[in-house]
């Protein structure tokens, strides 16, 4: 597809008009155009295995090693900025994005 790694979208809304939800995902499916190998990780993304299939045990362990990488990596990067004089920052959670406060 011309980039590096894998590009896809993912776009969901609750509670809105049926008609209004239906133009929405229109306007998105017009600019959301992912490779053909995008779109298959991303179906694996929204359809994991599940207990019970053969794969389901490897990816359990993946995905877990993976969380868990990036939660350590998130608390380090928060904990170093702590340890800045007059830097404070709360603890990252659910993305490696910080946001320090410099005093």
């Amino acid at each position: 597809a011309g980039e590096c790694g894998l590009r896809g979208g993912y776009f969901h809304i609750t509670n809105f008009d049926p008609v209004v939800r239906a133009n929405l995902y229109k306007l998105v499916s017009i600019s959301l155009c992912a490779s053909v190998p995008g779109m298959v990780a991303l179906g694996c993304l929204v359809n994991p295995p599940r207990e019970g299939d053969p794969s389901f045990e490897l990816y359990r362990r993946e995905r877990d090693a993976t969380l868990g990488s990036l939660k350590r990596r998130a608390r380090m990067m928060s904990e170093a900025f702590n340890s800045m004089p007059g830097i404070s920052c709360q603890l990252v959670e659910g993305a490696l994005y910080a946001f320090p406060r410099i005093a």
